[in-house]
């Protein structure tokens, strides 16, 4: 867990996390990628300057689904995006790995998201 600032690579070091994780060849092949809106988690993790299409290596052949909202990597790894508003979303799908992002902001949702994203990843160990 990363806890700073504004302007001190959160989002940086979480892209860093998720590709390391979908490239690592360890099996995590399903990665949650969980921000308080599905809103946030296009606009900053997947599509923002430091998100992950941005921060793919050129050669890396990420493909982004925005109508599954579902990033793909050529290793066979997915990341999935989800709301903390829309806690229940999280029921059901297991996940290896999650990047959740500016927990701080959630407010009411903190229990209802992030708990759930740590019962729903049962798959794996990394959080």
């Amino acid at each position: 867990m990363i806890m700073a600032g504004r302007g001190f690579g959160k989002t940086r070091a979480g892209s860093a996390f998720v590709h390391a994780t979908a490239n690592a060849g360890s099996g995590a092949t399903r990665i949650a990628l969980v921000g308080q809106t599905r809103e946030e988690v296009v606009r900053v993790m997947v599509e923002g300057p430091s998100g992950l299409l941005a921060t793919a290596a050129p050669d890396a052949r990420v493909r982004w689904v925005p109508t599954a909202g579902r990033i793909e990597w050529p290793s066979g790894a997915s990341a999935f995006a989800y709301s903390a508003e829309n806690a229940e979303g999280l029921r059901g799908p297991e996940h290896d790995a999650a990047w959740c992002d500016e927990l701080g902001k959630w407010g009411a949702s903190v229990g209802r998201g992030h708990g759930r994203a740590g019962a729903r990843r049962r798959r794996g160990t990394t959080s």
